[in-house]
């Protein structure tokens, strides 16, 4: 693909900075709100204003998780290219660097593209049935982690308090704790029915789990994190 422009994106939870090279020059920067309503605008004021052709420009970002989530859904819906790189992988890459800040960042994640133009692996969309799976996937760790920063205070309070306060402490968290393995349950139960509805999913599970010692968990990070072994 011959890229003429290179659109380096620093994502944070609230903010977007942008910075845009033509070849190995900066253009432009921008900083907008990580929303979808100004991302759009945006992709319409660099067609417009900035007569940039989208289709000849490579927009790279880092992974930073659901904090992507807008930007991404953007690209899949205008088939726009995306290159999404691990931040360790761009930082190695550009050797020596002093200064930091997020649109310095920006231009670093541009320049990398611009480097490396000729290996860029470009961002491929999940399938749906990908997005359940690291959607409940995620959920099942949330519920996990409660449950146990529950459990580790109470076996704290058994260190210090009286075996009746530690009695009422515990008779209160029954309840929550009941409930928390009951979700557990549930969202394990929600996994593994996914993965038997979808064809593809039970055929990459049934061989990653031949390997032994490697279970559900395990072979879930796995697909997520390789999408389904693209990447």
């Amino acid at each position: 693909m011959n890229y003429q422009w290179f659109v380096g994106i620093d994502v944070s939870k609230s903010t977007l900075d942008i910075t845009i090279l033509k070849g190995s020059e900066i253009s432009n920067y921008f900083q907008i709100g990580n929303t979808e309503k100004e991302i759009k605008y945006l992709l319409r004021k660099l067609a417009v204003q900035e007569k940039i052709n989208l289709k000849e420009t490579v927009f790279c970002l880092e992974h930073t998780g659901i904090y992507n989530a807008h930007f991404l859904k953007i690209m899949e819906e205008k088939t726009l290219l995306v290159c999404l790189e691990s931040s360790v992988h761009i930082k190695q890459s550009g050797g020596l660097q002093r200064g930091k800040n997020d649109k310095i960042d920006s231009y670093r994640i541009a320049l990398y593209a611009f480097k490396n133009k000729e290996f860029l692996k470009l961002w491929q969309p999940e399938r749906l049935a990908i997005r359940d799976l690291r959607r409940l996937c995620t959920l099942r760790e949330r519920l996990l982690n409660a449950r146990k920063q529950l459990k580790n205070s109470i076996k704290e309070d058994l260190k210090f308090l009286s075996n009746p306060a530690v009695t009422q402490i515990t008779k209160c968290c029954k309840q929550t704790l009941t409930a928390l393995d009951a979700d557990i349950k549930k969202t394990d139960e929600e996994i593994k029915a996914l993965i038997e509805s979808d064809e593809r999913l039970s055929e990459l599970f049934s061989y990653i789990e031949s390997v032994p010692g490697v279970g559900k968990v395990t072979a879930a990070e796995i697909i997520i994190n390789t999408n389904e072994f693209k990447r």
